[in-house]
């Protein structure tokens, strides 16, 4: 057996000359005349011959799982190689729990299709192509064994052949989601699936040189889910820009301005987690078009920031915790409800979160995958909002969930969550979850899109209000009631 070199075989060699001196000492102390003296001797000296040789291989093995933890944590793909800048790790993008009090987001499917649109997204970015270039022409929700997703029909618009963008894109696959694959089909066009599920629908075209051009007063238009400019609104009666600035009209061109808004799909926006930033409130507020703010009725600043919101033209809603699959290793957070407690304790407990909250004309529910499950939890929820005229949106944190059907059975106002906006914290990812559910909105004349007050998400807000779509109508959860333009 060779003998380990360095340091190792300088270990050894020290230990084998303490033992010898150890059996020197043992054998002139007994004379070697007591040979079951000899014996136990030489049984302590295999003993510690065993106990070091089990300490080097300790060491040894050590020093491996940490030189190979390390190797592992680096962000050693392509993708950095090429481009020699560091990485965000997928965890640090995709990981709702560095948010206080949250679970993660929506279907396990639909989540990695938000990890397949980043992957598209960060293409773009390695290309040098602009957000443009990527257009979103259809959006379906679509399910899969029971799991809901968004089938998007891509255009992606490039300036020549599309062969660095298929290598870009396999190589960002490779790195975000190694679980998508990407194929060639008829036509020219590509598809992503996810094990055998086509998620992404992929059409080459070409991108077009000119920028949109801005209105003389300086407001964009926006542009189509194709990515396209869209013309002005001209109306006989009124400015074009009235339509698309929102300068107010009087008369019989307010009238026919307000009635063009109202054939219009909608979308409502809103923003969960709402109490512990006020500044995130005001950046909120001071949007163009209206947002809906969910309050944690125990955050620090809830009342304050439900006067500020209501003082300012915002929706106010209660985002009421309740119990995750997780718990009690993902905590819903103060004030929950629980699938243990009793119909008169969760009377009590939502009574209690209610009074905390002024103007708030609904609620949604906070985590909630294990007891929006639970049918008698949520039929005591349903039962203490009847009385106070409160509408319902479930914001669908588990496939499974009855808050939904249950309220719209007790005759509620009851609402379905489309998108959720961050689930991937990064802005342009986020603008690519308000464009998609734009699109679900065009498709289906109504859609429900709901975030978080996090910097990526903020941002995102404030540069998509100078880029979207006229062709739907922003409004709270409430306007979606009076929509009168729904396609089937």
């Amino acid at each position: 057996m060779t003998t380990p070199s360095g340091s190792g075989g300088n270990f050894i060699s020290r230990i084998r000359r303490v033992l010898d001196r150890f059996r020197s000492s043992t054998a002139q102390r007994s004379g070697g005349a007591d040979s079951a003296g000899g014996l136990l001797a030489n049984r302590f000296v295999l003993a510690a011959v065993a106990f070091a040789c089990g300490v080097l291989l300790t060491g040894v093995l050590l020093l491996a799982y940490f030189s190979l933890s390390g190797t592992a944590s680096a962000p050693a793909d392509a993708e950095q190689a090429q481009s020699g800048e560091a990485l965000p790790s997928v965890r640090d993008l995709l990981d709702p729990s560095s948010l206080p009090y949250e679970e993660s987001l929506g279907s396990s499917l639909d989540q990695t299709v938000k990890q397949v649109d980043y992957a598209l997204l960060r293409t773009l970015e390695r290309l040098d192509l602009p957000r443009r270039a990527l257009g979103l022409q259809r959006v379906e929700v679509r399910s899969h064994n029971g799991e809901e997703y968004h089938f998007q029909q891509l255009e992606i618009r490039l300036g020549n052949g599309h062969d660095d963008f298929i290598a870009g894109l396999r190589t960002a696959l490779a790195t975000w989601v190694p679980a998508a694959t990407l194929q060639q089909a008829a036509g020219g066009a590509w598809r992503i699936s996810l094990d055998g599920v086509v998620t992404h629908a992929l059409a080459f075209a070409v991108l077009q040189e000119q920028e949109p051009q801005l209105p003389v007063d300086g407001q964009h238009r926006g542009t189509s889910e194709a990515g396209t400019p869209l013309p002005e609104a001209q109306d006989d009666a009124g400015s074009p820009d009235a339509a698309v600035t929102g300068r107010p009209e009087s008369g019989a061109a307010a009238t026919q301005i307000q009635e063009r808004e109202n054939d219009l799909p909608r979308l409502a926006i809103v923003i969960d987690d709402i109490g512990e930033s006020m500044r995130a409130v005001e950046r909120l507020v001071a949007l163009e078009y209206p947002v809906t703010l969910s309050i944690w009725p125990r955050a620090t600043y809830a009342r304050r920031a439900a006067d500020y919101g209501w003082q300012h033209g915002c929706e106010i809603m209660i985002h009421q915790p309740m119990e995750p699959v997780g718990y009690p290793r993902v905590n819903p957070g103060p004030g929950a409800l629980f699938v243990s407690m009793t119909p008169d304790q969760i009377h009590t407990v939502l009574g209690e979160n209610l009074g905390m909250v002024p103007h708030a004309v609904g609620i949604n529910n906070h985590m909630g995958s294990r007891f929006t499950q639970d049918d008698a939890g949520v039929q005591a929820v349903v039962d203490e909002l009847r009385g106070r005229k409160l509408f319902v949106l479930d914001s669908v944190t588990h496939g499974g969930s009855v808050l939904y059907r249950k309220a719209a059975a007790a005759g509620l106002h009851a609402f379905r969550r489309s998108v959720f906006l961050d689930v991937v914290r990064d802005k342009k990812s986020i603008m690519h979850q308000l464009d998609k559910a734009a699109g679900v909105a065009l498709r289906q004349g109504t859609a429900i899109a709901i975030g978080h007050p996090t910097p990526e998400t903020l941002a995102a807000l404030e540069e998509w209000q100078r880029v979207r779509s006229r062709k739907i109508q922003i409004v709270s959860v409430a306007g979606l009631d009076k929509v009168r333009h729904r396609r089937q």
